[in-house]
């Protein structure tokens, strides 16, 4: 009997570590992704953050970035048709710090390249990137097929 409800008990957890992971394997090696945690819409840094964001979208498009909004109990791709996904599973599974924004830069490799509980400048997004092997690569590949 015990056997059974292990099983019983696994069965019923395994889906939901898949649910949670989602987000990282249709991704990965494909785009960057961007967190970004907040409480709510109305959050002063989560507003600050976006109107950064939004103030060079070549940039984040060149540096195949996505930027996920993730609040307690939804999420949404900033981009394209913006639906929020109800759920509290991303918020848990990826938010590391107590306060109530948070930022985290996801590599293509699906690693975490960036951990901040402040707002992030552009400059500073840029240069983490931009001294990442891959996107060196990238920078290289793109120089060579302009001559």
């Amino acid at each position: 009997m015990k056997r059974f409800m292990f099983l019983f008990s696994l069965a019923i957890f395994l889906p939901s570590v898949n649910m949670q992971a989602q987000i990282l394997p249709e991704h990965r090696w494909e785009n960057r992704l961007l967190l970004v945690f907040s409480e709510d819409d109305q959050d002063s840094q989560y507003l600050e953050q976006m109107e950064i964001l939004q103030s060079d979208e070549a940039g984040l498009e060149e540096r195949r970035l996505l930027i996920y909004i993730i609040q307690p109990s939804r999420y949404k791709l900033a981009s394209g048709s913006g639906e929020w996904t109800d759920s509290d599973k991303m918020y848990r599974k990826f938010k590391k710090f107590e306060s109530d924004f948070e930022i985290s830069l996801i590599g293509l490799d699906g690693y975490t390249k960036l951990l901040k509980d402040k707002v992030l400048s552009l400059q500073e997004l840029f240069s983490v990137i931009d001294a990442m092997p891959m996107r060196q690569r990238e920078i290289m590949e793109k120089s060579s097929g302009d001559l």
